[in-house]
């Protein structure tokens, strides 16, 4: 069972093909319309136990699209954002939706590629085992020593390759701008990496993000966590999840 929640009405246009995809693939699901600024209390209500109703949310919203980010910060479920286009051919959606804090993932989808969230919703809701890092070389030292230290604290089985793999959670890094190769029966959490950025880089942004999952720039830390949430399936992670999150609130208070 999947949740699916839209910002508006307005964004039909999008969940109603979405929904006719998910409906293809006989994957059961719930439908809410909501918004995380004009009815919170609502979202509030929506999200009541949705860990244990749920194995993943889907989450569409435009304009100044927090929507996938306030589901984010109160699940251990993943989530797939969708950036919709309304103003700025959907800029402003995908940046609200991909470039998350660190600790705190949205797995983003291109802007109104709806068709991504449904295939990729086939392939989440699988058991998978272990995490495949691609393109080693891509991580900087100190990215690669955290990722690896969230790994260790889960507990997670990984594997270094240079292919992706179809019985993983694939890690992929791609530099900034360059194509992504995505099989279509295999997962990939795909992070855009770039030693600096520019307005020039959003088109190249944009372009990218059109086919896969994406954390945002250099969340090397997101795409780690991410990768968790895609393994806990069979809820096998979920009380070291919610302990993650209560940390994290927690060292937030005390800074």
């Amino acid at each position: 069972m999947i949740l699916i929640i839209f910002g508006s009405k307005s964004d039909e246009r999008i969940y109603t093909p979405l929904l006719d995809g998910i409906r293809e693939k006989e994957i059961e699901y719930d439908l809410f319309i909501a918004s995380a600024h004009k009815s919170p209390g609502y979202v509030e209500d929506i999200l009541d136990d949705v860990d244990k109703k749920y194995k993943l949310i889907i989450a569409g919203a435009g304009l100044a699209a927090h929507l996938p980010g306030v589901i984010a910060s109160k699940t251990i479920r993943p989530v797939i954002g969708i950036p919709i286009d309304v103003n700025f051919s959907g800029m402003d959606s995908l940046l609200s939706i991909i470039q998350m804090p660190p600790s705190v993932p949205v797995l983003s989808v291109g802007i109104d590629e709806y068709n991504e969230s449904v295939k990729n919703s086939t392939l989440i809701l699988k058991k998978y085992d272990k995490v495949n890092i691609l393109h080693k070389n891509l991580f900087p030292e100190g990215k690669l020593k955290k990722v690896l230290g969230i790994f260790s604290d889960f507990n997670i089985k990984f594997e270094y390759n240079t292919i992706v793999k179809v019985d993983c959670i694939n890690i992929n890094p791609v530099e900034l701008g360059h194509d992504v190769d995505i099989l279509e029966n295999c997962i990939s959490v795909n992070i855009p990496v770039s030693s600096e950025s520019n307005m020039d880089d959003l088109k190249k942004l944009s372009d990218m993000t059109k086919i896969g999952l994406w954390v945002g720039l250099n969340r090397f830390d997101n795409a780690a966590i991410s990768a968790i949430q895609l393994l806990n399936f069979d809820d096998e992670y979920s009380k070291k999840l919610i302990k993650f999150k209560k940390n994290l609130e927690e060292s937030f208070r005390n800074a």
